[in-house]
């Protein structure tokens, strides 16, 4: 059997949330990456002296990675995927529906969204 040949194509999901505490952050992500059914391969988190974070969970589909800004209140995220459907549905839980217009997932103000698609 000839292995299925993939295109290279990555989509590409960069945005700021307001949130930084590191044991959150890992929690609400981890849960979301697995809601949108990506397969977790591993994970590092990284805490910098005196203040900071940075982790990134590798996945067959690619890698999510986020790094807070203590100092402002704000954490940058983005995912990188292979998996259009998976990528679809993390943006979808990741920008969910709140009033007004208003994104927030689960507690977490989405404060700038950006969109990639690299073809």
């Amino acid at each position: 059997m000839k292995p299925k040949k993939m295109k290279a194509r990555i989509y590409n999901f960069l945005f700021w949330i307001d949130k930084v505490d590191a044991r959150e952050l890992k929690k609400r992500f981890t849960t979301i990456l697995r809601q949108s059914k990506f397969r977790i391969k591993g994970f590092i988190g990284v805490p910098f002296k005196p203040q900071g974070y940075t982790a990134v969970w590798v996945l067959a589909e690619s890698h999510l990675a986020i790094h807070t800004f203590p100092e402002e209140g704000v954490t940058r995220c983005e995912l990188s995927s292979c998996n259009y459907r998976k990528y679809l549905e993390f943006k979808r839980l990741v920008r969910g529906l709140g009033k007004k217009g208003k994104r927030k997932i689960q507690g977490i103000n989405i404060i700038e969204l950006s969109l990639w698609q690299h073809l």
